[in-house]
């Protein structure tokens, strides 16, 4: 089966192709073409040799680029991202066999006028100062939203599959797709990851994504530290494992204020190189998720778009700490732990720190679960749409 994997949209989901190749790969009569941008290509390092990468040329249009995908022979096409483009992956006739990617469902079957301005408005009261932003881009998502309609009207005359990453995803996207045609796959894989916390002296807690309090709640997650957990700051180390955006520097000295009073608290102001994340990662013994579930008026995690908290479990094989009401799929759910509120987080957090062989036993018990997300037991989800 030759299989091309469109991605030119989103540099930080190439993980998600890299899951979908290695995956293909599994059966060595495969062949996978990545088609991409040059400056995603560079992140496809460990495929060289494996795969065939074809970048867009600079005197090439995109349009152009798509249109030569859809007459590329191909037994099957992913489209991992469209976040840009829209007008030109709209115009181009895609073939019977598109499997497209939804990150978030609420954009693509539940973005009407009235809940725009909801959203405008919420995002507005949340932001003030970017209020000019959010005015121009609820301009330009009218045209936007008119492309994503005719994108999907185009594919769906035809025998196309949506991938969605969770089966909670999957039942939301019921209301608008057949089941039929959703598949779930996973963002990223599990393939023998390193584990660099068996030395660890502290406890230590790795929260991944960018530091955004509109998406995760550092505020009550700080007032937890700075009071309950102020008894074993020596006993603990907190990786905040994702740049700090412009407008949420003010949150740099809270992190300050707790450093200073004894925390050990590392944090990044910039991008985070890959193989930085991957070795803070692998030195976790816990991941700790601090979502606001209800990211805003419409998109819920878990529902409309899943969370990189989730696929950081999968590609770590650590446990993690997700809150209370955060749809997780059952064949992942022995590898978390849930807290209802951040009174409840505390006392989670004092008691792992009391028993550390109940740490390693979650540990051990994580790194069982995720094996079912190696390659050669994916494979079976994308062979059966064949």
């Amino acid at each position: 089966m030759k299989v091309g994997i469109v991605e030119v949209c989103e540099p930080n989901h190439y993980t998600a192709v890299s899951a979908l190749a290695q995956t293909y790969l599994v059966e060595p009569q495969n062949e996978v073409i990545i088609f991409t941008s040059d400056d995603i290509k560079l992140l496809f390092n460990d495929l060289i040799g494996k795969v065939t990468i074809i970048a867009l040329d600079k005197s090439q249009s995109i349009e152009k680029f798509l249109c030569d995908i859809a007459n590329y022979g191909l037994d099957r096409i992913h489209i991992n991202t469209i976040s840009k483009y829209y007008r030109e992956f709209a115009k181009v006739n895609w073939p019977e066999n598109v499997i497209f990617t939804i990150h978030n469902i609420d954009l693509w079957f539940e973005n009407t006028v009235p809940k725009r301005l909801l959203t405008l408005s919420a995002d507005i009261r949340a932001r003030p100062a970017k209020a000019k932003m959010s005015f121009i881009l609820f301009v330009k998502d009218f045209w936007r939203q008119n492309y994503r309609d005719t994108f999907i009207r185009k594919i769906s005359k035809k025998t196309y599959r949506i991938i969605v990453y969770s089966q909670s995803q999957k039942r939301y996207l019921q209301k608008y797709v057949r089941t039929e045609k959703i598949m779930v796959f996973p963002f990223c894989l599990h393939t023998g990851y390193s584990d660099l916390s068996n030395d660890n002296s502290r406890l230590r807690f790795c929260i991944p994504g960018s530091v955004d309090s509109q998406r995760r709640n550092y505020t009550e997650l700080f007032q937890a530290l700075n009071t309950q957990l102020s008894t074993i700051k020596k006993d603990i180390t907190i990786d905040l494992l994702g740049y700090i955006p412009v407008d949420q520097r003010f949150l740099v000295e809270e992190i300050k204020s707790l450093i200073s009073s004894g925390f050990d608290i590392n944090y990044y102001e910039g991008f985070i190189d890959t193989s930085e994340f991957d070795r803070q990662l692998a030195m976790a013994d816990i991941i700790l998720g601090n979502l606001k579930v209800q990211v805003n008026v419409f998109r819920k995690y878990g529902e409309t778009k899943e969370t990189g908290v989730t696929f950081n479990i999968i590609k770590s094989g650590k446990p993690g700490i997700l809150p209370d009401g955060y749809p997780v799929d059952e064949e992942l759910k022995d590898a978390c732990m849930f807290f209802t509120d951040y009174d409840n987080l505390g006392k989670l957090i004092l008691k792992l720190n009391a028993d550390r062989d109940l740490v390693d036993l979650l540990k051990k018990k994580a790194r069982e679960i995720v094996k079912q997300y190696q390659p050669e037991n994916l494979y079976h989800l994308l062979e059966a749409e064949k």
